[in-house]
Formats: structure tokens, C-alpha cells, sequence
């Protein structure tokens, strides 16, 4: 059965004005009713006489005023349907919120929680009703509020604390989507949590009118030694192929502790490092680490021995092999700038091996091995290399274009299918003009400060034309094309309208021109980069994973044959996958993505430093922090049982009211008139 609650419901008093227009219609007024009469230019103003209505007259326009202000209220109120079962409003309804992040697995917190959570549950009245959540970086509805206490017990019972991070935010706004259709008198929150400082979240609120009890079971936690991060510095490998491996290594805990660290790489063990840390010190220390060469390297470090959070005290890593981008850069003849083979030579991650040549000396083979290709001003290239150009961008290379002045400038017959045609050169006032930022939802823009592009003066650019395969990602600020990029085929290209060249602009001498050109190298690669570690609970994509292993790699081939892919877990498990299915990890440790013929791919799962992270805050400065909103707008909370039909009820009110007043304005009118015609005797 349907019923119907108010979320407002203290506007209702706002009903009292519908006395009004029966006052107006009882009220006295003058009687207009005249007598014809030849002429009253010689006579003195008579007042109409006033009587008053002893019944009520126009019961249609009185009808319609009535309604019109009623519907209106109620629009006002904030009305929405529920379900109802006739039986009596619950006299309150809580909602306990239980902490289930990996730091209160720390000592007894999770224990101390339970019975924190149990009291909650058994407070509640006979008769009222109580709901538990279990949270962490999401909620999750344990057990409802229509499944009584006694559910509420059973599900806290089952309970343990996961491997994932904390959001408190989260979790209010998980309790409040359980309130919001309650039409209880008492609405209350408990929350139950070690109220981790790093788990706050973004934006904890609650609405006014809505109890928040806190049960603090932090504590000063004791001694915990935690590996907060490891990195590898691939700037710095050596001749013998050596690269430093940077470790992050803390003691988050009230108490001095002392352990040794251990590194194992690909399961072979090195020398042991002895710690010993005080209570809230961190260090950063150095391992040299020789990673293989040809697949990925498995980075497992461990301390010893494990304390009270045992997994923090893991970290795992998988560093896949240098695959450098191989750059062509083709050159106008006798234009030799040192800009760009600079520029190449700094790039790290993945480091960029570069090849540079005249047009005159390119060959179709040496196209069909780069990655990316770079046309430093307009090269004059002969038909067969156009079209190997243009097949090999289709098959999935990169193309990146400078402008020049090169006789194939703007010559139509020397033009590209993957790029636009250059138009003619323009030459910009001496003070030049600016780029603009990069398109806002590019990647690009996601990389790059674009702000720092409106800083590059140009004194010359080339006239690009749009065409209807080409997105604009930048602008002159006298509004002209700047940066053009055309998806070809498998590959795309993206055409400057400028150069890097002196005379053209000073993109060369500007910070950004390095970051700017090494980005846009990498995204017309299409390389995506492998991620070392994966927090647990991510999401990813199998086709991104396959393609980080490399396009040509055995996994990617296997998939391509139509394979079937599995993923064994670290603790054995065997999980059939799907290369268009997203894959979620959990489980801290090292992850296979396998195809049969013993193609594989490793991931490795850790859990986040910021559980490690055991600071915490007191629970009047937490409830300092929640933001209070008008009881009004929570039945518009996102994902609440009232949202939907709230707002479309009361939109439905207003507009009924709205119309009504129409009507009656259109029946007040005419009545006017018909009380005001003048009445005529013979």
C-alpha cells in the first residue's frame, strides 16, 4: 500500500492562508449596482452604499483560490510517496555504521567495535527499528531496518574487517540513503569507527534533524612498522643495468619498534637491512635492483617480523621491461634544430630512442619500425613514401607535425590522408600572438598544466582548416587553429600550426615545450603505461592490461588467436576473465593473468599506505567537521528511496497550483466585468 510522507511537513501551517479569500468574499464591500440618468455633471459624488454578504457568492472562483493556495503548500512541503503497511510510525529508526577498513584489524579495535556496534543495536527501543552498515571505501547494507534487531545481530556477528581504505564520508551518506524514506519522529546515525584521520573523506554532511552518536575505539595504537611506498628510479639506471629501488619505510605507531627489511626479487632473496625506528619516524631508503630485461620483474619487499597489521607490512611490485618508443624525425632539408633531439633525449619513462634524417634519406623501412614519426617543418616526400606514411599511421604509428616552409607546404598533390593540409603561412604583428589552453577533456589536458600553453608567443603560423575527422585541441587568441588532431585509421596524428624553430615562436625556450612534446609523443603512441601496483578493490580493464604488456607480446597474441584468459589469485584460485569484462582485484599479492600455452601477465596488489596511517581524530573534532544541510533538501539526497518520486510529486503540485491560479485570474476577470456593465432601464 501506498502512502504518502512530507518532508517538510512544518509548512504545513502555512495552510491557515486559505481563510483569506473566504474572508475576502464575506467582507463588505460597496454596492456598484447604478441607475441610468440622463447626466450627472451637476451633481455632487454619492458614495455607494456598503452592505455585507451574509452567504458566499462567485463559489467556483472561491473553489479555485482554495485549491490553488492548498496544491501550492503541499508543493512546498516536500511530498513523496512511500510504502506503508498501515501500521503505526516507528518511533525512531537507527542506523549504525560499522568501521570494516583494514586498520581495525590494529590490536582489539575490531573486537571493541562489535561490542560497541551490539550496544547500539540493543538501545534501540521494542519498537522502533535498526539498520547496520558495514563500510570502508564504499557502504554496504548489513541489514535493513525492515529486518529487525535480531537480523541486525546476526549480520554484526558475521562481520570482519577487509583490506581496503576508509571513507567516513561515504558512510554518512550511505545512512542518510537508509533515513531519508523513514517517516520516523527520531532519526539517528551511530558510527562506530577507529575515525582514522587519513579516512575522512570529501564533504561529510548530514541533514539537520538527523542524531550522529560517535563510538571512537582508536586509541593510541601501539608499535607498527609499515612500508608506506616503493619506486623505481629509472633516470638512474647504470651501465651494468642496476636501477635503485627507493623504499618508503614508517613507524606508525605510539612506540619505538626494530625489524629487519627484506627484498625479493623474482623470488630470490637479498641481504636482510636491519631498522630501528621511533614512534612517528619515517625513512626513505635505496636497494639497487637489476630488473629484467626482457619481462616483467616480480618486487616483493617484506619486514620481519610481522606485527599487529601483518599486510602492511608487505609491499609487492611488477616492474615491466623497458620498452623505449622508437621516434623518427624527419627534417625539411638543410633545417637542423637542436630543439627537439634535446627534448628527446631527456624523456625517461619510457626513454625515447630517436633517429633523425633529411627527407631525402627516408626509406619505407625505417617507417615501418617507429613508433612515431615527427614531420619537423613540411619535408617533400615522393608518392611511395606518402602513401607508406599514411599506411603505417592506419596500422597504428603515431604523426606529429611542425609547420615549415617547405615546398610541400601547401601543395595539395604532397598531402597526407592523416594530416590536414597546411594553408597559407601568416605573419603576426611584432608583438605576436598566444596560444591558447588545450581542449579541457583531452588527454593532453589531464597531463599537462594547460594553463602554461597561453604563455607561448608566435610570430608565424600556417593557416590550418578543420576538416570533419579533425578535433581542434588548442586556439590562437585571435582565434585561429593552433592544434589539430586526426584520428587515421588504427593511429592518429597531431598537425602544429607552428614551429619550434626560432623566427616562428619561443615554444622551444618555454618550460612547457618538453613535458608538451614528450606527452603528446606518448599519447600518439597509444603505449599505456604498466601500473607497478593496484590497490585492493581496483577495477581494471583486461584489454589495458594486455595492452601494457605489449601489442606484440605472447598475452596480446593469445587473445588475438581467441584464447581463453584465466587470472590466478595469490592464494590459487583460478578465475576465468574476459578480455571486454572488467577485472576487480582484492586480495593483496601477486595476480597472473594467464592464456593457455603459458602466455601470462603479473599484477600485484597492495594495500594503501594510508591504512598504515594510524593518527586519528577525537570525535567532537570529527563532528565539527560534518556539515549540517536544511532538513529540506535531504529528500533530494542522490541514490535515496524518496528521491524519485519526492521531487516529481511536488513538481506536479506547483505546476497544478500555478495552472489553477490561472484559471481563477480568467474567472476573477469576467466576473469583474459582469459586475461593472452598466445596467440600462427603459
Amino acid at each position: 500500500m501506498i502512502g504518502l510522507g512530507l518532508s517538510a511537513p512544518w509548512v504545513l501551517a502555512a495552510a491557515a492562508a486559505l481563510a483569506v479569500p473566504i474572508i475576502a468574499h464575506l467582507a463588505r464591500h460597496e454596492d456598484r449596482a447604478g441607475q441610468g440618468f440622463p447626466s450627472l455633471m451637476f451633481l455632487r459624488r454619492v458614495p455607494f452604499p456598503a452592505r455585507a454578504r451574509h452567504r458566499l457568492e462567485d463559489r467556483v472562483l472561491l473553489a479555485l483560490r482554495a485549491l490553488a493556495l492548498l496544491a501550492l503548500v503541499l508543493a512546498f512541503a516536500g511530498p513523496y510517496l512511500r510504502d506503508a503497511d498501515g501500521a503505526a510510525v516507528p518511533p525512531g529508526d537507527t542506523v549504525v555504521l560499522l568501521d570494516l577498513s583494514y586498520s581495525m584489524r590494529l590490536g582489539d579495535r575490531f573486537a571493541r567495535a562489535r561490542e560497541a556496534a551490539g550496544a547500539a543495536i540493543a538501545e534501540s527501543g521494542a519498537d522502533a527499528r535498526v539498520a547496520l552498515i558495514g563500510f570502508d571505501s564504499a557502504p554496504r547494507t548489513l541489514s535493513a531496518l525492515e529486518d529487525g534487531r535480531a537480523a541486525a545481530q546476526a549480520a554484526l556477528a558475521r562481520a570482519a574487517p577487509g583490506v581496503h581504505g576508509t571513507d567516513l564520508a561515504a558512510a554518512l551518506q550511505g545512512a542518510w540513503r537508509l533515513l531519508a524514506a523513514s517517516a520516523a519522529a527520531q532519526r539517528r546515525v551511530v558510527l562506530v569507527s577507529d575515525l582514522q584521520a587519513a579516512g575522512v573523506g570529501a564533504d561529510p554532511r548530514l541533514p539537520e534533524g538527523v542524531e550522529l552518536a560517535l563510538r571512537a575505539v582508536g586509541g593510541t595504537p601501539p608499535a607498527n612498522l609499515a612500508i608506506l611506498a616503493a619506486w623505481r628510479e629509472a633516470a638512474a639506471r647504470d651501465r651494468d643495468g642496476r636501477t635503485p629501488l627507493r623504499v618508503r619505510v614508517a613507524n606508525t605507531g605510539g612506540e619505538a619498534a626494530a625489524g629487519t627489511l627484506q627484498l625479493a626479487v623474482d623470488g630470490l632473496q637479498a641481504a636482510p637491512q636491519a631498522l630501528e625506528l621511533a614512534a612517528g619516524e619515517r625513512r626513505d631508503l635505496t636497494l639497487p635492483l637489476f630488473p629484467a630485461a626482457d619481462r616483467a620483474t616480480r618486487v616483493e619487499l617484506r619486514l620481519d617480523p610481522p606485527d599487529a597489521l601483518a599486510l602492511d607490512d608487505a609491499r609487492y611490485l611488477v616492474l615491466a621491461p623497458p620498452r623505449p618508443l622508437h621516434v623518427l624525425l624527419v627534417r625539411e632539408a638543410a633545417r637542423a634544430d637542436a630543439y627537439l633531439t634535446a627534448a628527446l633525449a631527456l624523456a625517461r619513462d619510457p626513454i625515447m630512442r630517436s633517429e633523425a634524417l633529411d627527407a631525402g634519406q627516408l626509406t619505407v623501412q625505417q617507417l615501418q619500425r617507429a613508433d612515431v614519426i615527427v614531420l619537423d617543418g613540411t619535408p617533400a616526400l615522393d608518392a611511395s613514401l606518402r602513401r607508406a606514411l599514411d599506411a603505417r599511421v592506419a596500422a597504428g604509428a603515431g604523426l606529429l607535425a611542425f609547420a615549415g616552409d617547405g615546398a610541400a607546404a601547401s601543395a595539395a598533390a604532397d598531402s597526407l590522408a592523416a594530416l590536414p593540409v597546411p594553408g597559407a603561412r601568416v605573419d603576426a604583428a611584432a608583438a605576436g600572438i598566444r596560444l591558447g589552453p588545450l581542449a579541457r577533456n583531452h588527454p593532453l589536458a589531464r597531463k599537462l598544466d594547460s594553463a602554461r600553453l597561453e604563455g607561448v608567443r608566435v610570430w608565424r603560423y600556417r593557416a590550418l582548416q578543420a576538416g570533419a575527422n579533425d578535433a581542434v585541441l588548442a586556439r590562437h587568441d585571435d582565434g585561429t587553429p593552433a592544434l589539430l588532431e586526426r584520428v587515421h585509421g588504427e593511429g592518429r596524428s597531431l598537425q602544429f600550426a607552428t614551429s619550434p624553430a626560432r623566427g616562428w615562436s619561443d615554444l622551444a625556450v618555454d618550460p612547457v615545450f618538453v613535458p608538451l612534446l614528450l606527452e603528446s609523443l606518448i599519447h600518439l603512441s597509444g603505449r599505456v603505461a604498466a601500473v607497478p601496483e593496484h590497490a585492493p578493490g581496483s577495477v581494471l580493464e583486461v584489454a589495458a592490461q594486455i595492452a601494457a604488456s605489449g601489442r606484440d607480446g605472447p598475452l596480446a597474441r593469445a587473445v588475438a588467436a581467441g584464447q581463453t584468459l584465466w587470472l590466478r589469485t595469490p592464494s590459487g584460485a583460478m578465475q576465468r576473465v574476459r578480455g571486454d569484462t572488467p577485472l576487480r582485484l582484492d586480495e593483496p599479492g601477486f595476480h597472473e593473468l594467464r592464456a593457455d600455452g603459458g602466455a601470462q601477465w603479473p599484477l600485484a596488489v597492495s594495500v594503501l599506505s594510508a591504512e598504515s596511517t594510524l593518527d586519528a581524530l577525537d570525535a567532537e573534532d570529527f563532528a565539527a567537521r560534518v556539515r549540517r544541510y536544511p532538513h529540506a533538501q535531504a529528500a533530494f539526497v542522490p541514490g535515496s528511496a524518496a528521491a524519485d518520486g519526492d521531487g516529481a510529486l511536488a513538481r506536479a503540485l506547483l505546476l497544478l497550483g500555478l495552472g489553477l491560479l490561472f484559471v481563477e485570474g480568467a474567472f476573477a476577470a469576467r466576473a469583474t466585468r459582469r459586475r461593472a456593465a452598466p445596467q440600462v432601464h427603459a
